[in-house]
Parts: structure tokens; C-alpha cells; sequence
């Protein structure tokens, strides 16, 4: 009770948040998308039986809420581990990374986008493997980046937007971080002694995360 007084964070994380409550928190253009992984009931099993593991996707926008079911977790799941193997592979081509790319796109983001005409910003809270990728790196059929589309964010959860606008803004000028993987040169694949102006001479590989 005493943290509760003192902390405001505290406080907020103890109390219930409905729908509506995070929808006030979510403009026009924005949409919350809510990744879970689940299993249902499997009452031909009987009791205490259980299916095998789905994904579903919530869509929150500030006046309706879309749920949709993805399909099996096991394809998917698999689909995210070929994803992160090539990301993180210095030998994958730029055509595999997209390739897998974008077969993970038609499993998790393309049944959504009927519902996102308007959208502009998405805010992710992503559930299970889906942590492991970037979303920014999935490539739709029409050969664009989800970046290129959207301004993507991240939470763990719909009830961190309750507490972002009340959270005091940082004084301090913003800080990019960024880790680059640049291409050979001259068949040398080290970039040591290599000045920044020779940069530009470089081939930069997209999406290199080091997951």
C-alpha cells in the first residue's frame, strides 16, 4: 500500500484496464496489434485435454477491436526460426532473407491488413517467438519492407499505453544506436582499418540484426 501511494508506476500496473481504457490511448491512425499464442480446449480429448498451439492476433483501434486466428504455432514457429537463421547468417543473400521474409509475412501480417486501409503506425506487442524478429524486416508480395509502410513500436502490452502519456519526456537530446554489417571489399570481409569517408564504397545489408 505504501509503494502504491509513493509510486504512480506501481500503482497503475496493480489496478484493472479494460478495452476501452487503452482505446482512449490509441489515435486514428494508430492500431494496437496484440500477438498470443494459445491453446484451446480439445473437448473431443475430454477433459483437461488441451489442442495443439495456435497464434492469434487482436487488432485494438480507438472504436473497434478484430481478432483473427493465424493458424498452427508450429508453422509459424518455424517460419520465425528460418527467418532469424538467415538474418543472422553474413552468408544469406539479400533474395533469401526476403524470400523467407515474406513467407513469414503471409502467416502473421498478411490476413491483417484489410483491416489497416488508414493506419499508419503500428504498435506491436508481440507474444512467444514472435519476439525474435524484427517486424520492420517482414517483406510483403509487393516487394516492400513493413517499414516502408508503417511506423512500427513495441510493448509488452496493451496496458503500457496508459502509462507512456503520463511518463514525463526525457530532457536529453535522442541517441541513435545502430550496428551495421558491411560487405567485403577487395576480398576482405574485416572492416578494420578502413576509414569512415571510404564507407560510401561499401554495400550495407539491411535488416542484419544480431539476434
Amino acid at each position: 500500500a505504501s509503494l502504491s501511494r509513493k509510486s504512480a508506476t506501481f500503482q497503475d500496473g496493480s489496478q484493472s484496464i479494460d478495452v476501452s481504457t487503452v482505446q482512449s490511448d490509441i489515435s486514428g491512425d494508430e492500431v494496437l496489434i496484440e500477438y498470443v499464442r494459445y491453446r484451446h480446449p480439445d473437448i473431443d480429448k475430454g477433459p483437461r485435454s488441451w489442442g495443439e498451439p495456435r497464434y492469434a492476433a487482436y487488432l485494438v483501434f480507438s472504436d473497434r477491436v478484430r481478432i483473427f486466428d493465424l493458424g498452427s504455432a508450429r508453422e509459424i514457429d518455424q517460419a520465425i526460426s528460418s527467418l532469424k537463421s538467415q538474418l543472422t547468417d553474413e552468408g544469406t543473400t539479400i533474395q533469401e532473407i526476403q524470400k523467407e521474409a515474406q513467407i513469414l509475412d503471409e502467416l502473421i501480417f498478411t490476413p491483417l491488413r484489410m483491416e489497416l486501409t488508414n493506419t499508419k503506425k503500428l504498435i506491436i506487442s508481440p507474444d512467444s517467438e514472435l519476439n525474435l524478429i524484427p517486424f520492420e524486416a517482414l517483406y510483403s508480395s509487393n516487394s516492400r519492407y513493413l517499414v516502408e509502410d508503417y511506423e512500427i513500436s513495441y510493448i509488452s502490452s496493451g496496458r503500457e499505453l496508459t502509462r507512456i502519456g503520463k511518463t514525463a519526456r526525457s530532457s536529453n537530446p535522442p541517441v541513435t544506436i545502430a550496428s551495421p554489417n558491411y560487405g567485403e571489399r577487395s576480398g576482405d570481409n574485416r572492416s578494420s582499418g578502413i576509414r569512415s569517408v571510404d564507407i560510401d564504397t561499401l554495400s550495407v545489408y539491411p535488416f542484419r540484426m544480431g539476434l
